[in-house]
């Protein structure tokens, strides 16, 4: 296992997600991407984990009909230096950051526990559905 490993994760909408992801609730990402090697592997359909010791880049990209925000947590923790969302409009909310974890920690991406209201992952993006992306890259092992 080494710095490389790659894996992209997706939910294709209408379908793969509940009609709205409540605050303190999980996106889900159920199907497989392209997948580099071992240290990442999928746990369910929102949870991710990490089984080297790193530095990981986590790029997400979710369309969502109103504005709202998302956040990365590990280990159930949110990160709060990984908060992104928008006040209007209906595009996606994206986000990539770095963040520095122990071995066998898990992600997900999630409405913030004290989010005003429930997101929709929207079943229509320019076209009869859309997709919601995951890509998690180990940059550096310890």
């Amino acid at each position: 296992m080494g710095s490389g490993d790659a894996a992209m994760f997706y939910a294709i909408q209408p379908g793969d997600n509940a009609a709205t992801v409540a605050p303190g609730f999980r996106v889900e990402f159920p199907q497989n991407g392209a997948n580099t090697g071992t240290d990442i592997e999928r746990r369910n359909a929102t949870a991710f984990q990490l089984n080297t010791a790193g530095t990981y880049r986590v790029t997400f990209s979710v369309p969502i009909d109103e504005a709202g925000q998302l956040v990365v947590a590990i280990d159930g923790i949110e990160q709060a230096s990984t908060l992104v969302g928008r006040s209007t409009g209906t595009t996606s909310i994206s986000g990539t950051v770095l963040l520095h974890v122990n071995a066998g920690s898990r992600i997900d991406i999630q409405n913030p526990q004290l989010a005003f209201s429930a997101l929709t992952v929207s079943t229509f993006a320019g076209g009869p559905t859309s997709t919601a992306t995951l890509l998690i890259e180990l940059v550096k092992a310890d």
